[in-house]
């Protein structure tokens, strides 16, 4: 199976877009030119949620996709399936691949997840009109192998998701995140810089001002690069608080260093 998950700025793409008077047939229009640029392939969108952390529930069935216009429209016109994740439920072309909502702690992003499937099948990412900011995938690369990046730490949600057939379930969901206070930056300079050096990220030849990504490749190369310096795709900025913080420590962050548990929802982790 050939997937290619797709990223897109709508915004930047439609620029150079001509004879789409609005936005229905420029959406139809570029799903089609998506759709004939890769034949044979099985297209992925991010269709994330961010509803989850406050609603604690997520309906893959109606909940709309919040990253972009042209994602949720893929959802509604031409996906056949979208995964029960919630926040980040991915939705596809072809063959359902869906795992089943579970009251187990599940991981999208770690090596359970639909993104570590998509660098085990050889798969690529598109960034259309967009730079590796916008690539999710680079979160998967962090959890690669099974441990968190010393510079995020791990938070769970509980809540339910509604599946196909409206059945409620119980669902753990747990993922790295930072200190809103003090937000981990990243320096997406760098991080493309050595991608394309690396050969995981290369100019399109499909898609003006666009980019395409090797997901096997990004994620071996970002390891290569955490191995020699676990900071390395942080901005100046973060590093100067988050290294010496970490040597204090003496260990990565944990979700004690940045809130306080109570007893009830430290039992319940």
């Amino acid at each position: 199976m050939t997937v290619v998950m797709v990223h897109s700025d709508l915004r930047r793409l439609l620029r150079s877009t001509v004879g789409r008077p609005d936005r229905k047939a420029a959406l139809t229009g570029l799903t089609r030119d998506i759709l004939s640029a890769y034949p044979g392939s099985e297209i992925w969108m991010p269709t994330f949620n961010y509803d989850f952390p406050r609603a604690r529930s997520f309906d893959r069935r109606t909940d709309v996709s919040h990253t972009g216009v042209l994602t949720e429209y893929f959802r509604v016109s031409h996906a056949a399936w979208r995964t029960p994740t919630p926040i980040f439920s991915i939705a596809g072309t072809g063959e359902p691949v869906c795992q089943a909502a579970s009251a187990l702690v599940v991981e999208p992003l770690g090596d359970a997840g639909l993104l570590a499937s998509l660098v085990r099948w050889n798969g690529r990412v598109a960034l259309l009109g967009c730079g590796v900011g916008a690539l999710s995938l680079f979160h998967h690369a962090e959890l690669a192998g099974g441990a968190f990046p010393p510079y995020r730490y791990a938070k769970d949600f509980e809540g339910t998701t509604v599946d196909w057939d409206g059945n409620t379930r119980q669902v753990r969901l747990r993922y790295p995140v930072t200190d809103l206070r003090r937000r981990v930056a990243y320096d997406f300079d760098e991080i493309a810089t050595a991608m394309m050096a690396a050969g995981a990220v290369r100019s399109s030849d499909r898609f003006a001002h666009s980019l395409e990504v090797d997901a096997q490749d990004f994620v071996l190369t970002w390891q290569q690069k955490a191995a020699t310096d676990p900071l390395w795709p942080i901005a100046g900025e973060s590093r100067a608080w988050v290294e010496p913080m970490l040597e204090s420590l003496g260990r990565g962050f944990v979700i004690d260093d940045f809130e306080q548990v109570s007893l009830e929802g430290a039992a319940s982790r």
